[in-house]
């Protein structure tokens, strides 16, 4: 299926290869991982031949991905780490526990205590085990897409209190860029004396995210909200902005009804009344 076939890919780069069906596609890349072994000729990588190598080498040092992978339990960092997790680097904490698997047929491996060896990845620390997880992210071009994901995402403070601090602070030098850019009108920053009015009504007034969903009994619960609203004289404009979304929603879906699927996009909760 394979033949004459020479071929030199760069370190450290990512490569793009065109097939005329899957089958040639799924053998090029059991080649790679000494899934198949060529009849003649040899593939070599950094130098090294692969039919050489040890099987525990081939197992964590390549990784193979097809269209539907699958993900372990965990976070991506648990799965992108997965070679590295050899064997148990501590004793058990209890050496009973052990004893008592492998009497019974199973593994004496303890399960309880950490598995990560930072020798697999010639790393001496978690630290540097991070550089090297960001390095290869970029080498397979999954920096971009972490990093739009993670905008997405809510940061315990309480966790990463430093990590927190450096977000807050490089707002600022954000603002700054983006203005020197020329793109001030592209992005609606946050500032407490202004409206912001890429963010729904309830959050630009409280100038906060909400972290549980606002609910009806939430709004009852805290009095003080609506009374905050009435105190603002913004109590009758909100009614009228909502009548007339309620207005617009019906123009829209008044012969369909709640169950159409792009209202249910919306992300709009139907609350039937009893």
């Amino acid at each position: 299926m394979l033949d004459d076939l020479t071929v030199t890919f760069p370190a450290a780069s990512s490569i793009a290869i065109t097939a005329h069906g899957e089958e040639d596609r799924r053998a090029l890349a059991m080649l790679l991982t000494r899934e198949l072994l060529p009849s003649h000729g040899k593939v070599e990588i950094a130098g090294q031949d692969i039919n050489k190598l040890h099987q525990i080498t081939i197992a964590a040092r390549i990784g193979y991905v097809d269209a539907t992978p699958v993900l372990f339990e965990g976070v991506l960092g648990d799965n992108i780490n997965m070679a590295l997790h050899r064997s148990p680097q501590h004793p058990a904490s209890d050496p009973a526990i052990p004893l008592e698997s492998a009497r019974t047929g199973n593994s004496a491996d303890p399960v309880d205590v950490p598995w990560l060896d930072f020798s697999a990845a010639e790393v001496s620390g978690s630290r540097d085990l991070q550089i090297w997880w960001h390095r290869l992210m970029r080498g397979m071009g999954l920096n971009a897409p972490l990093f739009e994901r993670a905008l997405d995402l809510k940061l315990d403070q309480s966790a990463y209190p430093d990590l927190s601090k450096a977000l807050v602070d490089l707002r600022r030098e954000i603002a700054d860029a983006v203005s020197a850019s020329g793109l001030a009108k592209q992005v609606s920053f946050f500032d407490e004396q202004c409206y912001n009015p890429t963010l729904p009504v309830a959050e630009s007034l409280i100038f906060a995210m909400p972290l549980v969903p606002v609910t009806a009994q939430v709004l009852i619960d805290h009095p003080s909200f609506l009374s905050l609203l009435v105190e603002l004289d913004l109590e009758a404009d909100l009614l009228h902005l909502a009548a007339d979304i309620v207005e617009l929603l019906r123009q829209i879906f008044g012969m369909d009804g709640t169950d159409h699927p792009l209202f249910r996009k919306l992300g709009l909760h139907f609350l039937p009344i009893s």
